[in-house]
C-alpha cells in the first residue's frame, strides 16, 4: 500500500515524523516544519491534495476532520476507485477511518496507525460495529470482482438489518462463506462464475477461476476468435468476467487476435513452450498433421489443464481453425 502522510501544523509534523520512522511512506508538511526524509506542501492544500490524490493508495491527514472534508470532496469518485483516508487529531489521540474503508483498506490502516501512536481507532462502518463481515471485505478477502454495484447499498443494508439474504455460493469454491437460502429473502449474494438472473437485489462476486485455452491457425480474425469464445460462454452459462488468463503456445505469442483478445478481456496471455506441453500431452487427443508440424498434437487442452493448475475441463471444440478449452482452476 502506498500510503501519503499530510500535516500542516509543528505538532502535526511531529506526528508525522513519528510515523514515517515506523512504516513505508511519503510524508509532507509545511515549509517550517520540513524534517530529513519529508517533502513539502508547495501549494494551497486543497490544490495539492487534487495534484496527489490518485497517486497513493492511502492518504493520511493529521489535522482538522473539517479541514479533510473539505479539501478532498471535489476529489471524490466512488467507494472503488478512492484511495483510503485517514484522518489523525494532531495531538495523536483518535485515528479515523474516513473514506474507503473497506475497499480501500482505510479500517485496517487506521487500526495499524493507532497501534503506532498509542491512539483509539474509530471505525463506523455499519457491519464493523455490529460485528459482521461486509460484502467488500469477503470480496478482497478471496479477490473477487464486485458486479451490481448498484444494488450493494440495498444487499448491505439488508445484511446489517439481520434480515433474510441468500448467499448462493458455486459448490467447487474453497470459502469460508456459508451457502444460504430463505423462502422470504429480501436480497441476493451470489459468488458464481455463472451468468445470473433475478428479480431481487442482488450482488455478484465473481471467483477469477477460469482459464480459456486456444489454438488456431495463422492470421485468424479477432472477429471470429471473439465470437467464438462468446458463444462459448454463453452456451455454458458462464461469465466472462470469471476469466483469470487466456493460454496458448509459444509459437502463438505474437499472434495479433489472441494478443487483441486478451487485451479486450483485459487478462494475461499466457505462454506454453512445446516442452511444457509434452510433459501432459499423452492425456488428451492429438493430431498427428499438427505435431509434424508444431511439435505437439494439441495445443488448446494442453495448455488450459496447465494453466488451470490440472483443473477441470468445463468444454471443448473446434470451428473454422479454431480450437478452444475452456478450465476451471483447481
Amino acid at each position: 500500500m502506498k500510503i501519503a502522510i499530510l500535516s500542516i501544523t509543528k505538532n502535526g509534523a511531529e506526528l508525522s515524523k513519528r510515523l514515517f520512522n515506523s512504516i513505508k511512506c511519503d510524508v509532507y508538511v509545511k515549509e517550517d516544519f520540513k524534517f530529513n526524509g519529508a517533502k513539502v506542501i508547495d501549494f494551497l492544500l486543497k490544490r495539492f491534495v487534487k495534484k496527489i490524490f490518485k497517486m497513493y493508495d492511502a492518504l493520511v491527514f493529521i489535522m482538522a476532520t473539517g479541514i479533510v472534508v473539505r479539501v478532498i470532496a471535489d476529489c471524490l469518485k466512488d467507494k472503488f476507485d478512492d484511495p483510503a483516508v485517514v484522518v489523525i487529531d494532531e495531538k495523536g489521540n483518535f485515528v479515523i477511518s474516513l473514506l474507503s474503508g473497506h475497499v480501500g483498506g482505510a479500517n485496517e490502516l487506521a487500526k495499524r496507525l493507532s497501534k503506532i501512536l498509542d491512539a483509539v481507532p474509530v471505525i463506523t462502518t455499519a457491519s464493523d460495529v455490529n460485528g459482521i463481515e461486509s460484502i467488500d471485505m469477503i470480496a478482497k478477502r478471496y479477490g473477487f470482482e464486485i458486479e451490481r454495484r448498484e444494488d450493494l447499498s440495498k444487499v448491505s443494508a439488508a445484511i446489517v438489518n439481520k434480515e433474510h439474504v441468500d448467499f448462493i455460493l458455486d459448490s467447487e469454491l474453497d470459502i469460508d462463506v456459508e451457502s444460504k437460502s430463505y423462502i422470504d429473502s429480501t436480497a441476493q449474494v451470489y459468488i458464481t462464475n455463472k451468468v445470473v438472473f433475478s428479480k431481487k437485489p442482488h450482488v455478484i462476486l465473481r471467483p477469477k477461476n477460469l482459464v480459456v485455452g486456444i489454438g488456431c491457425k495463422k492470421n485468424i480474425q479477432i472477429k471470429k476468435l471473439l465470437q467464438f469464445v462468446e458463444s462459448s460462454l454463453v452456451f455454458l452459462n458462464l461469465s466472462k468476467n470469471s476469466i483469470r488468463a487466456i493460454a496458448t503456445i509459444e509459437l502463438k505469442k505474437k499472434e495479433d487476435a489472441l494478443l487483441k483478445l486478451s487485451k479486450y478481456l483485459n487478462v494475461p496471455l499466457k505462454i506454453y513452450s512445446v516442452e511444457d506441453i509434452k510433459k501432459v500431452e499423452s492425456l488428451f487427443e492429438g493430431s498427428e498433421f499438427v505435431k509434424k508440424i508444431i511439435g505437439v498434437g494439441s495445443v488448446a487442452r494442453p495448455v488450459g489443464y496447465l494453466e488451470s493448475n490440472m483443473g477441470k475441463e468445463l468444454f471443448y471444440s473446434k470451428k473454422d481453425g479454431m480450437v478452444l478449452s475452456i478450465y476451471q482452476d483447481r
